[in-house]
């Protein structure tokens, strides 16, 4: 009893990002089983149905739409630190993806309209 206690009261849960790096070290594994199972043209016996996304996702307890989100941020800080890098570090200290991957996205449309050729003049809608 006491070393479960003691275990507990000392384990730490993963940071989001760590929990990026465990899917990104498990998902190709769970992919190539998946696809193995669909070559046989059914589900294997004992096997458990579903996207390989939400089963690697599982993992480490969160759903596969949160590790989409929790990927997508990583990726953008990890590329790009200087403009990304407080989203990831929001997510780490929170442990919540929502906030940071909508800002995420709000970022990435603004890049994406800032680079757009402005219409010429008398050419515009």
């Amino acid at each position: 009893m006491r070393g479960e206690l003691a275990e507990n009261f000392h384990r730490k849960d993963f940071t989001p990002e760590e929990s990026v790096d465990i899917w990104n070290a498990i998902e190709p594994l769970e992919r190539e089983a998946a696809r193995e199972r669909m070559t046989l043209g059914k589900i294997s016996t004992g096997s458990d149905p579903g996207k390989t996304r939400d089963k690697v996702a599982a993992v480490v307890g969160v759903s596969g739409r949160t590790m989409e989100k929790r990927k997508a941020i990583v990726e953008a800080a990890r590329s790009n630190p200087e403009q990304y890098g407080k989203l990831l570090e929001d997510m780490n200290r929170t442990g919540r993806a929502d906030g940071p991957a909508k800002r995420l996205k709000v970022a990435k449309q603004a890049a994406f309209i800032l680079k757009e050729t402005p219409p010429l003049p008398g050419r515009g809608p």
